[in-house]
């Protein structure tokens, strides 16, 4: 695992449990799907007014199709033959935490393979 994590970000305000459960959530993920397929990196950085906390993989990647529905309840997607185990409920659990604070999650596409899980979080944080 590698960590690309910028100095001197401002705080944010959370839920630490939850949000721990949900970087968790998706550090899993890119550790199961990506099989060992080169490092799994997490990084942090300032966008604007939110903080950007990303996991990326080099494994087999979500297709365009995808995209939305693995944030679906129960719904796994064509790479989960590769990682068997799960019930399809940790990165909808993961976009709910993220909506709790006022944030949001998605994936893109890593280059030059792979996936990147995106956590975005306002400076501000919310009321928790």
């Amino acid at each position: 695992m590698r960590f690309e994590v910028a100095e001197g970000l401002p705080q944010v305000r959370v839920d630490f449990r939850q949000i721990v459960r949900a970087v968790s959530t998706m550090i899993d993920n890119a550790i199961a799907y990506a099989q060992g397929a080169g490092p799994v990196v997490v990084g942090a950085r300032g966008v604007g007014p939110d903080l950007l906390v990303w996991i990326e993989d080099r494994g087999p990647g979500v297709s365009d199709d995808e995209k939305q529905r693995v944030f679906e309840k129960f719904y796994r997607g064509a790479a989960s033959a590769v990682a068997p185990s799960g019930t399809g409920l940790g990165l909808t659990i993961a976009r709910e935490i993220a909506r709790a604070h006022g944030g949001h999650v998605w994936v893109e596409d890593a280059e030059p393979n792979g996936a990147r899980f995106i956590l975005s979080l306002p400076f501000q944080g919310s009321d928790l």
